[in-house]
């Protein structure tokens, strides 16, 4: 669906459906609490629309305490305001293709029971050179930082060693280098690294020998 008529058929369901949010297009409520647990809002917001105005994340998220899925990809909004770090029931979080800058908020380490996380195709935005935030998201199984300038540059690899749940690593264009860690006898759960447009060769796969199950490199 073209993004002009998916933004024209979610609003109008928000319109059209009275007060019961529930009904609403991109928005998901457990069928026994009625709390909102899923908010779908890709694509809402229209580049003509950002040549006049910046849209950011709004505080009335935290009326939302119960959100587990949030989606507010390609929406360029600025800002990845501190108060997500108290959405603590997150799981998905998809905050790609915006036009967020600075560094990201430390306040994500408190998302403890995150799954999916994406942060990519946000050229402005930087790891301010640390990741102990990252290190504390234990249970996370997708990482996209694409196009994000990662410093020091082969701190990558401790992605995997200290968060040995992820599966799916992405993270083309970082600035990245050949990791300088070697894992003696180092299981991980990792499946899948996603690793282009940076300054590593083919010698990636004499690393990743290492690892005790098989990974999908491209």
């Amino acid at each position: 669906m073209a993004g002009g008529s998916h933004r024209h058929v979610l609003l109008n369901s928000w319109l059209n459906n009275g007060e019961d949010c529930c009904t609403w297009e991109g928005v998901g409520c457990d069928n026994h609490t009625g709390h909102v647990t899923h908010l779908h809002l890709s694509s809402l917001i229209s580049p003509s629309y950002m040549n006049k105005t910046s849209v950011s994340i709004g505080y009335s998220l935290l009326d939302l305490p119960y959100l587990k899925y949030l989606d507010l990809s390609c929406n360029f909004l600025v800002g990845i305001p501190e108060f997500i770090g108290s959405l603590t029931n997150l799981r998905y979080l998809d905050l790609s293709s915006n036009n967020f800058s600075g560094v990201i908020p430390h306040e994500l380490q408190t998302l403890s029971k995150l799954q999916h996380l994406d942060l990519s195709n946000n050229l402005g935005l930087t790891s301010g050179g640390n990741f102990e935030w990252l290190f504390n998201l234990s249970s996370l199984t997708h990482l996209d930082l694409s196009d994000i300038s990662i410093t020091p540059p082969s701190i990558w690899t401790s992605f995997i060693k200290r968060i040995p749940s992820i599966l799916y690593l992405r993270l083309g264009s970082c600035n990245l280098s050949y990791p300088s860690l070697t894992f003696s006898n180092f299981s991980s759960s990792l499946y899948a690294l996603h690793l282009p447009g940076n300054h590593i060769n083919s010698s990636i796969f004499n690393w990743l020998s290492q690892f005790t199950n098989s990974v999908k490199v491209w």
